[in-house]
């Protein structure tokens, strides 16, 4: 480019208009943006400010890529936490830009290079299986490369790639040691892979370490797990330390903006109620497993059961049922709920013996696949029993299921019937025994 090129002179002009200020952003914008179209990289890098400074990033960050494409230094740092967008790098053209900077050394751009290779590794598919294991292999190895030398100059993202690579190939110790790296500097992703890594070994206490430390720095994802592990040290100390982060997230407004999903929280409470349960303090369980029941379907299940059975608490079959139906109508309905509601309105308990509402749910076990749904179904298609009676629909049903399925469940039902006093009758279905 001449000294007095045509791009030179625009630029002059508009720079001349751009440092008296703000109000003449907009004049200063027409000859900047013709001398940026012409190649002027510090035009294409006050294009940017310019856009920048009247809420269009998208506009601004066209023309800092622009002009970090020449390697402009100012625009290369606005453009740092752009190219590591896979959307971004295709909308502005950088993926050339990102290959050359990682060639000259920039740790940046050896990191997002990587990832780069890592995702065209994971996108082609190959003629066998086969091939395609033995061709992604070798550019997740191209990829590791780059990682590697990003990762050596301190790059926290390029380390916690590389431990990802080593823990995808099952290399969990070298992938520890990359984690590790980039942990000690407080990387919240680092820390909670070093902690789940540690939780899988079994090392409670010091996974709980890494995951407490991860949900500080803002990782929240960590925090279940880490009450997990703390709960796993079987420990008084330790178990009151994860009923405290139970509270803790329930008490902790900042998370409820938006910031952590509701369903986390009636987890917490899950979790929380298994602790005391675990510790035998099944009434404070209960209590737990309450708070998160109304919407979170395992504590609404726990709960039944404990009703139901008299765990810990007074029996009381109507609150057992409303848990079970609650289980029962959530999506795609909890198999045992279903199963629970089935056997609860067919000897009425909780409620008035209701036959045909037995034989709903027992069908919907049944749509499952479930064999208890299954066989009591045949059963009570059989005699008609809660519906119209079809006996080649009850031979149908038992062709579904195994003979040793089928005959587990019916002495099951047997058990059942005889605890309450039901008669039952005897009778031969397709060589097998058959009792109501």
């Amino acid at each position: 480019m001449g000294i007095f090129g045509k791009e030179n002179k625009l630029f002059k002009m508009g720079l001349a208009l751009y440092e008296q200020g703000e109000e003449k952003y907009s004049q200063a914008l027409d000859p900047l943006k013709e001398a940026a179209k012409l190649g002027h990289r510090e035009a294409q890098y006050l294009c940017g400010v310019i856009y920048e400074s009247q809420g269009d990033s998208y506009t601004g960050n066209r023309w800092y890529a622009e002009a970090a494409k020449q390697f402009h230094p100012q625009a290369q740092e606005k453009i740092r936490e752009v190219i590591k967008s896979p959307a971004c790098r295709d909308a502005y053209g950088l993926d050339d830009y990102v290959r050359k900077l990682a060639k000259k050394g920039d740790p940046d751009g050896q990191c997002v290079y990587s990832a780069m290779l890592l995702e065209k590794a994971g996108k082609e598919k190959w003629e066998t299986e086969e091939a395609t294991k033995f061709y992604r292999r070798a550019q997740e190895e191209e990829a590791l490369k780059w990682a590697i030398k990003a990762a050596k100059q301190g790059h926290q993202d390029a380390q916690v790639l590389c431990g990802e690579t080593y823990q995808r190939w099952g290399e969990e110790e070298t992938a520890f040691h990359w984690f590790l790296q980039a942990a000690r500097k407080d990387h919240p992703t680092a820390c909670e892979k070093c902690g789940r890594l540690l939780f899988d070994q079994k090392k409670y206490q010091e996974a709980a370490g890494w995951l407490l430390r991860a949900w500080d720095l803002g990782e929240l994802s960590a925090i279940l797990l880490c009450v997990d592990a703390y709960g796993k040290t079987n420990t008084e100390e330790s178990r009151a330390r994860a009923l405290e982060l139970c509270e803790r997230i329930m008490g902790d407004k900042a998370l409820r903006q938006d910031k952590f999903h509701e369903t986390d929280y009636q987890i917490a409470m899950y979790k929380a109620g298994d602790i005391c349960y675990g510790a035998g303090e099944k009434r404070k369980a209960l209590e737990w497993y309450e708070k998160a029941a109304d919407s979170y379907y395992f504590a609404a299940l726990k709960c039944g059961e404990m009703y139901y059975e008299g765990d810990g608490v007074e029996r009381d079959y109507k609150k057992a049922l409303k848990h079970f139906c609650y289980c029962a109508q959530a999506r795609h309905g909890n198999k045992d709920a279903l199963y629970q509601c089935g056997k609860m309105y067919f000897f009425g308990e909780g409620t008035e013996p209701d036959k045909i509402t037995a034989f709903e749910y027992f069908s919907r076990l049944a749509e499952r696949a479930d064999y208890r749904g299954i066989s009591m179904c045949a059963v009570m298609y059989y005699y008609g029993i809660g519906v119209e009676e079809n006996q080649e629909k009850a031979k149908e049903l038992t062709e579904g299921i195994s003979d040793t399925n089928f005959n587990k469940q019916q002495r099951e039902w047997e058990r059942e019937c005889k605890e309450r006093g039901v008669l039952w009758r005897m009778l031969k279905l397709q060589k097998r025994t058959v009792c109501l």
